[in-house]
């Protein structure tokens, strides 16, 4: 993608939460693979707070679309549990949203999702914004829902911005499976 930079998502922060980008690394694996990896952090009532995130930054699929100067590429993203600071997230989203968050579903320190990278090839992260849409669940489940994710490796900060008003309970559900 030459020229102007396209970006796709929602711009303003979800819940006005920006984090700050701490540990990032850029690290290949044996097999190949290379990929980014943070600590994202932000100060709430609640306490220090946030998540880990890795995003694999070859392999991912490119979808050509009817602009030839657009390309949209499907891969996944790594969102982990940073223990407390975790716990303390969730309680801030849910105190925001007013919502009570159901802790019926199994706990897990890592959940896979399935992403769209709007804003060119994520190999570029370290150049560019990366601008991601988030999938929570099977297409069409009862429980899917979207959230974006945006990157700014130069500025050392993330957030999320919200897809939908109606997803933000079941995506506050997702999150709060991360122990």
């Amino acid at each position: 993608m030459n020229g102007a930079q396209i970006i796709y998502g929602n711009s303003e922060p979800w819940l006005g939460l920006v984090f700050k980008t701490l540990d990032q690394q850029f690290d290949e694996t044996a097999s190949g693979s290379r990929f980014y990896s943070s600590a994202f952090s932000t100060d709430t009532k609640f306490g220090a707070a946030g998540l880990g995130v890795d995003i694999l930054l070859n392999d991912w699929e490119p979808e050509p679309t009817s602009d030839p100067k657009i390309v949209f590429y499907h891969g996944d993203v790594r969102l982990r549990s940073l223990g407390d600071r975790t716990k303390n997230l969730i309680a801030e989203m849910s105190a925001k949203l007013s919502s009570a968050v159901s802790t019926q579903e199994k706990a897990s320190e890592k959940l896979f999702v399935e992403c769209v990278a709007l804003n060119g090839d994520p190999a570029d992260l370290g150049t560019r914004e990366f601008v991601g849409k988030l999938f929570f669940d099977e297409p069409g489940g009862d429980n899917e829902c979207q959230v974006f994710l945006t990157v700014d490796v130069a500025r050392q900060s993330a957030w999320f911005g919200e897809k939908d008003a109606e997803d933000s309970p079941k995506v506050l559900g997702w999150l709060a499976r991360l122990s």
